[in-house]
């Protein structure tokens, strides 16, 4: 309602000074001056310093300090509303008492209606109400309620209720003794929620095993420290207990936190994990970070997993310690990789590299020299059964094995001018413990006959090798830069693959010493483009660019030391000369979008062009040399990949690799027989991707973010290894239920892998052991044969979309391929129910482990939920 304009006698009196205002409306006002009552009667209204109270009749009594409305009085305070039938207000102590009142508050991001007798101070921070009924749902007819006999709110404090009944309509669901809600704003410290079902207190099955998580405390001492301890009890599985702390010095620039937990089985198997992540910035030159993930048993992580990512992820480990100085960069650092499936990784500690900043030694020479430094360790290795003899008949042996790789390697290039002298020093050391089987071809030297050779196989129980290298070579000047890209090289090369010196245990620990030979070789790598100008759907024309890349190399013949030789265990000593030539290609389709009519501001030189086709090949490579030599011929490529991307596509990768020959490759017995060996492809399409692809042929208008599909990145699921609660790195209050909750655009994101072999053929492939090694002679050096058969495929999806405006689904899937099974997979699917949210949840890992998860919770208060678990693990 409005007051009336004042006139000039009332203009005179709201001017005066050291008064507080009230203004009085009604119909009819009666004064009784010897009392000090004023009766409003008849739309009656009062307004004093901007609150505005409005009823059928006002009673104001001065001398007994009260305020009585009634005929559905209505206040308004600011933002706040309150209507009910009679209120009655102590203007002395300015405290009031709504009868059946309705009123309105906000928190925790819900704006909440209260019914019921209130008490509401003159401040609007604290409210009062008996026999209340509260719900967060804005319907005439609300979802859901709660009611309560007594009910205390305190602005951004707390919410207290007791008993409160909740109610679904007119259904009375759950009975609660009391309800708290901590509204605090920001960090604080309290009890963390305890998160159960009804299904764990009255059990639906015998065969259910109940679980009670979320026991703990949060506790908050500062704004740069907090610890979180809590425990969780699975019955008939395990118990996990253990706590966390996080810190952050703003003013010197640290931050990270630490946690530790313990998982112990009802078996009486155990896991320790510790967990430490440290972020700190001495300076502006120097830094320091460090991610560490340890578990003393991993078998116990991934047995009790139904996440599918966690069982088949790597626990991973990193530092890194970086200093800039003014004469160049130095970084020290390292990682560790620890399978949870099978406990085996490895680890790169230390890892050193020094990059000092280029040396100007004149106007036209400089020296860049670096040194990089590095030690991996394997653990947990796991080898392939080895069948053995004994006494009650065939056995097979498991066994495991380590080993350590070091290398250091010095960088000394010079820039001479338009000269690049590249010259490296490097040194290697490795030894390891596992088993080999090693299969060693020996010709028969009464015959000239390659095919007549023994196959002799021996078993290792480990091995190691040493070798020192050092490479140099000179890359000239670039000649016909702006049409052919001529690239000359001269550089000295080792005789045969591996290092110049090398000591293995053929060669009895002592050092042996090849040959060095030059290297001549000329690269070209020019740019062809091909144009078609004319405007075909949104694009104003096209350009192919061809970009072929031809190397031609020369080695001339060269003696091999017999004692390096036979460290190699190679059977012959004289290296064959060579000249081959090396051919690539990658081309690309592009399409240069047109401007839109009329638009008369854009530049067309500033739009970028859509790439609509990217194929790229590997090299192929022919050896004129090699082709001379009996029963051979030059190919030396087995395999050959070509890759495929788009623009159109979001995402978009399809690799193909073909196995080129029907036996090995190089001999006069191969068949040139191209065969489908591996297929990698990914790509992700959204709803925006099919509209880019229709107006890419000119069907329909682009989207909006363009002809690309912009990025959509999927909600991905968190596969960390650890309890949420022991999560180092981020300050959280105890908090409720994260939903899962998927998105409302059509998403897929699609892996596809293949990989098989030919039926009649096996994969030879040089010894890896020995470093730098190159199958440069086959037949003549051990070589190990894999067993490798059959074709294996495998299918990934992460699919993501809504049927309906309130129902969402997200489906996350490997599906073998081969064997016709899914090997893991997740489905959620979400129903918006306005006030509540309901989740389906199905998941079962790689490792068997299965998951039904069903709740419903209510979006104001996350806690209050249903929840139905039952979970197999599979030992």
């Amino acid at each position: 309602r409005s007051f009336p304009g004042p006139d000039s006698v009332m203009q005179a009196l709201l001017a005066r000074d050291g008064f507080a205002v009230t203004r009085y409306l009604g119909d009819s006002a009666i004064l009784h001056a010897a009392d000090q009552r004023i009766i409003l009667s008849g739309d009656a209204a009062t307004d004093r310093d901007g609150s505005v109270m409005e009823a059928q009749e006002i009673i104001y009594d001065d001398r007994q300090c009260q305020l009585i409305a009634s005929g559905e009085p209505q206040m308004f305070d600011e933002a706040t509303i309150a209507i009910g039938r009679v209120l009655r207000v102590n203007t002395c102590t300015k405290r009031g008492v709504f009868e059946e009142a309705f009123t309105t508050f906000d928190e925790m991001g819900a704006n909440w209606f209260v019914r019921g007798n209130l008490a509401v101070d003159s401040a609007g921070k604290r409210l009062f109400a008996a026999g209340s009924e509260f719900t967060s749902c804005d319907l005439p007819l609300p979802h859901y309620e709660f009611r309560a006999r007594s009910v205390k709110w305190v602005a951004e404090s707390y919410l207290v209720a007791r008993p409160a009944v909740l109610y679904v309509r007119d259904v009375p669901l759950i009975w609660l003794p009391f309800l708290f809600m901590d509204t605090k704003p920001g960090r604080r410290s309290g009890i963390l929620i305890p998160q159960f079902g009804f299904n764990d207190i009255v059990r639906p099955t015998r065969g259910y095993n109940r679980q009670v998580t979320n026991l703990g405390y949060y506790w908050a001492p500062n704004d740069y420290l907090d610890v979180t301890v809590g425990f969780d009890w699975y019955a008939s599985r395990y118990v996990r207990y253990g706590a966390a702390f996080n810190y952050r010095w703003l003013n010197r620039f640290i931050q990270g936190g630490a946690s530790l937990s313990r998982q112990v089985e009802v078996e009486g198997s155990s896991n320790l994990q510790f967990l430490w992540n440290h972020t700190q910035q001495f300076n502006a030159a120097t830094s320091l970070q460090f991610d560490i993930n340890y578990v003393t048993n991993s078998q116990v992580l991934g047995n009790n997993s139904l996440d599918p990512l966690q069982v088949t992820q790597e626990i991973r480990s990193s530092v890194s310690l970086k200093k800039r100085y003014a004469w160049g960069n130095v970084s020290l650092g390292g990682r560790r990789q620890q399978s949870v499936s099978d406990g085996s990784g490895t680890m790169q500690f230390p890892s050193l590299s020094i990059q000092p900043s280029p040396i100007a030694l004149g106007r036209s020479l400089t020296w860049s020299p670096s040194v990089t430094m590095l030690n991996d360790i394997g653990f947990k290795t796991q080898i392939p059964d080895q069948f053995i003899v004994t006494h009650s008949g065939i056995d097979s042996l498991e066994v495991t094995g380590s080993s350590r790789n070091s290398s250091i390697s010095i960088d000394t290039p010079f820039r001479i001018g338009r000269f690049n002298w590249r010259n490296r020093v490097q040194f290697t050391d490795r030894i390891t413990s596992a088993r080999r089987v090693v299969t060693t071809r020996i010709p028969n030297l009464a015959t000239d006959d390659p095919s007549d050779s023994v196959s002799v196989e021996q078993v290792t129980g480990g091995d190691f090798a040493s070798g020192l290298d050092w490479d140099t070579g000179i890359n000239l000047p670039v000649l016909f830069s702006g049409s052919l890209k001529l690239q000359p090289t001269l550089s000295v090369s080792n005789v045969v693959g591996g290092p110049f010196l090398l000591r293995t245990a053929a060669s009895n620990g002592e050092w042996v010493r090849q040959a060095k030979r030059p290297r001549l070789s000329l690269s070209a790598k020019p740019d062809i483009f091909g144009f078609f100008n004319k405007a075909v759907g949104p694009y104003a024309r096209f350009r192919h660019r061809l970009s072929p890349q031809v190397d031609l190399s020369w080695q001339p013949e060269a003696e091999i030391p017999v004692d390096y030789a036979e460290a190699l265990g190679r059977t012959t000593s004289v290296a064959p000369p060579k000249l081959s030539i090396k051919f690539a290609l990658s081309q690309t389709f592009e399409g240069k979008p047109r401007l839109e009519p009329g638009d008369s501001t854009t530049d067309p030189l500033t739009i970028p062009p859509v790439t609509l086709l990217s194929i790229t090949s590997s090299p192929i490579e022919y050896d004129f040399e090699q082709a001379k030599l009996d029963g051979r011929t030059g190919w030396v490529n087995q395999t050959i990949q070509n890759r495929f991307s788009s623009d159109l596509v979001q995402g978009l990768s399809v690799a193909l690799t073909h196995d080129l020959w029907e036996g090995r490759v190089g001999t006069d017995t191969a068949r040139f027989s191209p065969y489908l060996s591996q297929v990698n492809a990914n790509f992700s399409v959204t709803g925006q991707t099919f509209r880019s692809l229709l107006a890419a042929f000119g069907l329909g208008d682009p989207p909006p973010g363009g002809l690309v599909a912009p990025v959509d990145t999927m909600t991905s699921i968190d596969a960390t290894a650890v309890d949420p609660r022991f999560r180092p790195g981020s300050f959280a209050a105890p908090g409720g239920l994260a939903a899962r909750r998927p998105g409302k655009q059509f998403r897929a994101a699609v892996t596809y892998t293949l990989a098989r072999t030919r039926s009649d053929g096996a994969i030879v492939e040089a010894d890896p052991f020995i470093p730098g090694l190159t199958d440069d002679d086959f037949g003549t050096f051990p070589v190990v044969t894999p067993s490798l058969a059959g074709a294996r495929s495998n299918l990934g999806l992460q699919l993501t979309f809504a049927p309906t405006t309130f129902w969402g689904v997200q489906w996350d899937t490997q599906y073998n391929i081969s064997d016709g099974q899914f090997e893991s997979h997740r489905l959620t699917l979400t129903r918006e129910l306005h006030d509540w949210e309901a989740q389906f949840n199905v998941v079962r890992s790689p490792n068997g482990n299965f998951s039904l998860y069903f709740n419903i919770f209510l979006r104001a208060l996350p806690e209050i939920k249903f929840d139905y678990n039952q979970s197999t693990i599979e030992r």
